[in-house]
Parts: C-alpha cells; sequence; structure tokens
C-alpha cells in the first residue's frame, strides 16, 4: 500500500524567462516520467527491518532515518537496465498524532511503502546513499488504481515518443500528434529534480515547428486525464514578450481555453514562425 499526502491544487509558478511548468501537487505522469533517474514497473517483496541514516542532501548535516523497500523488478522503462531489484528508501510515518513528518520540508508530503504494493515507481538516486528515493510530487502509480493500465500505457508511448521525436510527430492521428508533443514538451520543459542551475537550449528549428503545429492541431477544450491540456502545454514553453507572445487579456467571453488557442495560431502564423522550443537542462559547470 502507498499512502502519500500532497496539496491538491497544482500551481504554476512564473519565473521571467525561466519559467516552466512546476506544480505544488503531484506531477503528471509524463513530468514524473522525465524527472525520474529510473522508471520501473514491479512490487515491493520486503522491508528491511534497520533503518538507515543518510544526509537529507548532498553537502547537508542534518540526516534522515530511511527505511528501506526491496521491490523486485519486472521491467524496468528507464534507468535500472539489467536490475531485477532496487532499494527504494523512504521517511517512516511519524507515529502519534496519525500526521506524516518529514524533517526539513515545509509543507512537506511523504510517501510510505508496504510490501506486496505493486506498481510503476518514479526514482530518483539518494545524493549520497546506495539506493532511491521517490519524491513527494511523483507517486508510484498503483496497480489497484482503476486508472492504471491507462496511466501505465501513457508513460511507455511518452517513452516511445521521444525515442522517435519526428516519426511520433508526423503520425497518422491528430491526437497521437498531439500526445507526442505533450510528451516531448514535457520532457523539454520539466525542470531536472533539485535543479540549482539551468540552462535552456534551443531544440532544432525543424522539431520546433513539428511540435507547435502538433499544439495547433488539437481542440483545446478537450480534457484527458493525466494529459496536460494544450493551454498547459503552451505556457510551460515560457513564451513572453521577448518571444512577441502578447495575447489580449481574456475579457469572460466564450472558453478561455478555445480564446487561448486563438490567440496562440496569431502569434504562431506571426512573431512565432521562428520561434524555437528550448529544452531546460542543468547548466554547465565551466
Amino acid at each position: 500500500m502507498v499512502r502519500y499526502f500532497a496539496p491538491a491544487i497544482a500551481i504554476a509558478l512564473l519565473a521571467g524567462p525561466a519559467f516552466a511548468l512546476r506544480v505544488a501537487g503531484p506531477l503528471t505522469p509524463l513530468q514524473r516520467t522525465f524527472q525520474a533517474d529510473a522508471v520501473v514497473v514491479g512490487k515491493v517483496t520486503a522491508i528491511e527491518d534497520d533503518l538507515v541514516e543518510a544526509p537529507a542532501e548532498k553537502g547537508s548535516e542534518q540526516k534522515l532515518a530511511y527505511k528501506i523497500a526491496v521491490v523486485k523488478v519486472d521491467s524496468a522503462l528507464v534507468g535500472a537496465a539489467g536490475l531485477t531489484h532496487v532499494k527504494i528508501g523512504f521517511v517512516p510515518e511519524a507515529v502519534g498524532g496519525g500526521k506524516p513528518v518529514r524533517p526539513g520540508l515545509r509543507r512537506g508530503a511523504v510517501i510510505t511503502l508496504a510490501e506486496r504494493h505493486e506498481g510503476c515507481f518514479f526514482l530518483r538516486k539518494h545524493p549520497t546513499a546506495a539506493f532511491y528515493i521517490l519524491s513527494p510530487m511523483a507517486p508510484p502509480l498503483d496497480a489497484t488504481a482503476d486508472n492504471y493500465a491507462k496511466q501505465l500505457d501513457m508513460v511507455k508511448k511518452a517513452l516511445a515518443a521521444v525515442e522517435a521525436p519526428a516519426k511520433s510527430l508526423q503520425a497518422e492521428k491528430a491526437d497521437d500528434r498531439y500526445f507526442a508533443a505533450a510528451s516531448l514538451i514535457a520532457k523539454y520543459r520539466t525542470f531536472p529534480a533539485n535543479a540549482a542551475e539551468i540552462e535552456q537550449v534551443p531544440v532544432s528549428q525543424e522539431l520546433s515547428s513539428l511540435l507547435l503545429k502538433a499544439l495547433t492541431e488539437r481542440d483545446w477544450t478537450k480534457f484527458e486525464e493525466g494529459l496536460p491540456q494544450p493551454v498547459q502545454v503552451m505556457y510551460s514553453l515560457g513564451l513572453n514578450d521577448n518571444d512577441g507572445f502578447k495575447p489580449a487579456p481574456f475579457n469572460g467571453k466564450g472558453d478561455y481555453n478555445a480564446v487561448m488557442k486563438a490567440e496562440f495560431e496569431k502569434w504562431l502564423a506571426g512573431p512565432g514562425a521562428k520561434y524555437a522550443v528550448k529544452q531546460i537542462v542543468l547548466k554547465e559547470k565551466k
């Protein structure tokens, strides 16, 4: 069983030209996938008895006491190739009061694991210890959930899309082209976990044109669970005045998503014609 606690409302934070979609609640399955060091499908087969103390962050003097869950890997979707088992460290839920506690996390969240939990795990390497950890904003997909099969398929399709970007963006169906675009933009615009400094590197003009075109081919009023709406994808691009993107203020008339699509298409036909989508990467140390 997985228990996790996190704010229910996603919040987009605007940070000038480095803007990308950041959320206070759980990330979408696509964002979880592209922020993870490893993604595995498997089952918790054991919880080790002993606690393992390790720093909360690299260089931190504060240590946390982790319980270690052993997960038998059925399939490794990202990283962990060739591994039959992985170890996941988590901070046990506090005893007393029934409230989760994780030292050092403001407005924090905690994920606890138990034997026989099965699902898809989005893992990050612990900065110093020999086990993985789970981000509170990237809880596992639970195999007992009604939408598990659909969400797991979404993760696999997203990974396939980024393996062959040009091909996936020229799929026969418009919905498939949009899914590929949403997957690729999630990969390009999701902040690396614990990123100290980032930079933005433009993708090729050809690829960018395919990405942006795929966005316009989607019905922006259409909603699909687990998949970001086109207006969210557009906002995650971080367009601003420097890009010539100056949408007219929404006057409250009509559907907001449809209005924003019209503004986006108008920009794309003008100042955005030569725009290149920018990928967020860790800044190289000199």
